[in-house]
């Protein structure tokens, strides 16, 4: 799972015949007609990597599995797990509980080329969600500068919301420098 998605992601629920049984194989288990529904209770071990929409999980009559949402909201590892709803048998921590690892979404970025001549610039093409601002950041100001508009003087530093282009412009005939690209939530770019 990656941080930075716009929607959160499902994860499926099974009722297993293992609450009912202790361990005998069913297939196609579902809530009969008429029955109390059945709550499982849902927990994230680490609520500052995944956020969950609902603490709990109904199961009515005719129901066999569900979806789930989760919602990466930082770096790392939590596990997910679920509780095991009153009159029923558990079927043990390894059955009802996973691990989820959440990471940085990768930067899309297109660039024409590595190199640019005295005087000139070359574009950068990127797309990210509307929301998400990009900051391009260059190592060397003396070497390389940076716009977000091909008829403006570039600076140290521009950036982006969404989906646009970086010029990157360079002043000098020789010299080396980089450009940082970064988004909160993304891994960084070089």
């Amino acid at each position: 799972m990656e941080i930075g998605n716009a929607w959160p992601t499902s994860i499926g629920v099974t009722w297993d015949s293992t609450y009912l049984s202790g361990g005998a194989s069913f297939y196609d288990i579902r809530m009969r007609p008429g029955a109390a529904p059945v709550i499982l209770t849902v927990a994230s071990s680490d609520s500052s990597v995944i956020a969950l929409d609902n603490g709990q999980i109904s199961f009515g009559p005719g129901d066999s599995s569900k979806s789930l949402a989760l919602k990466a909201v930082g770096v790392g590892k939590a596990t997910i797990t679920l509780g095991v709803p009153a009159g029923s048998v558990d079927p043990g921590l390894a059955r009802r509980s996973g691990e989820v690892e959440v990471t940085l979404r990768a930067l899309n970025v297109i660039c024409g080329g590595t190199d640019i001549g005295k005087d000139t610039q070359q574009s950068c093409s990127v797309s990210l969600p509307a929301d998400v601002t990009l900051t391009a950041t260059s190592s060397q100001l003396s070497s390389l500068l940076i716009t977000a508009d091909p008829t403006v003087k570039g600076s140290a530093q521009a950036t982006l919301k969404g989906y646009g282009t970086f010029y990157l412009q360079s002043p000098i005939d020789s010299g080396t420098a980089e450009v940082t690209f970064s988004a909160p939530n993304y891994s960084m770019r070089r």
